[in-house]
């Protein structure tokens, strides 16, 4: 019987794995107990074990013939990724009874896992929400790759595209990360304007037990402020040109209120969310649905054809 350290099947994102190590229940013939008898390699670029293109990683082989052990020592904490361990078939007892085919095992280092909390991501806040960035680890982390150079919040740049090279950074006004609760919070003075924003975690940013991400974390939301409708007149609420800003609403924040006239708008077609709608007109929904994520006000009249609100 041999005991495995890692376990085989172990996939963690708290365990740190120092060494490789088997335990037999029979004293090791000294002569089979070479550095060639326990082995250990990581996934290669297929991100699969097994295969032709798994990277071997290195250590220090000790035979502990106290212990009826192998150890492979490793000269820091495994970071995230897949492994297989191998013992050599030759490895044989005292008697000379050897395993006769190899022994492999397989574990995995996890990632260090995080969740967004705030703003969530793909969601759009109004103009005065945003003055700071929330998430959480799931593990202990190391607390000097938790920085405000590996946890940046970005503006859409010139091409007004979130996520692409020319997105500018935000300098926060505080910045803070608290390893009992493992919550990071970037903080800026003032409300973030309106524009297209993504959240970026660096791979440098490393858990406790030596994993870092393998690529950065990045979430998207966006910053709103409310759409407005531009005429007097009744019509479409698909229609770009009713309203102010040109396009048809999609998870805005919307005012449907002419003081000085009385229109009807109607909606039809593709279900939309809304994150809130303050409409003192009239409001037709016809065969769609229409679904709000705040307290809204519809001081209009409001007319459902086999729609949902």
């Amino acid at each position: 019987m041999v005991r495995l350290e890692p376990a085989a099947g172990l996939r963690s994102a708290a365990t740190p794995v120092f060494r490789l190590r088997a335990e037999f229940d029979e004293p090791l013939a000294a002569a089979t107990a070479v550095p060639t008898s326990l082995r250990l390699t990581a996934a290669g670029p297929d991100n699969a074990t097994g295969t032709a293109d798994d990277v071997p990683v290195s250590g220090a082989f000790a035979f502990l013939p106290a212990e009826n052990a192998l150890e492979l020592r490793l000269p820091g904490r495994l970071n995230t990724g897949k492994y297989l361990g191998r013992i050599a078939g030759s490895v044989s007892d005292a008697n000379g009874l050897a395993l006769g085919s190899d022994i492999t095992w397989t574990f995995e280092v996890l990632a260090p896992p995080v969740t967004p909390l705030w703003p969530e991501p793909d969601s759009v806040k109004a103009l005065d929400q945003v003055t700071e960035v929330r998430a959480r680890f799931g593990v202990a982390m190391i607390p000097d790759t938790v920085t405000p150079a590996t946890v940046q919040v970005r503006a859409a740049g010139p091409d007004g595209l979130p996520g692409t090279p020319d997105d500018p950074a935000f300098t926060p006004s505080a910045f803070t990360f608290d390893p009992e609760t493992r919550l990071v919070t970037w903080r800026v003075s003032a409300p973030l304007g309106a524009d297209q924003y993504s959240v970026h975690l660096a791979p440098q940013i490393t858990g406790a037990a030596g994993n870092s991400l393998p690529t950065p974390v990045t979430w998207r939301f966006d910053v709103r402020g409310p759409i407005a409708w531009a005429t007097d007149q009744s019509g479409s609420w698909s229609v770009p040109g009713n309203w102010d800003v040109g396009r048809v609403p999609d998870r805005d924040f919307v005012i449907i209120d002419r003081p000085n006239a009385s229109p009807t708008t109607t909606l039809t077609g593709p279900g939309i969310t809304l994150n809130w709608l303050r409409s003192e007109e009239s409001l037709v929904v016809s065969n769609t649905s229409l679904t709000l994520r705040e307290p809204s006000r519809i001081g209009g009249s409001l007319q459902l054809h086999q729609s949902t609100l």
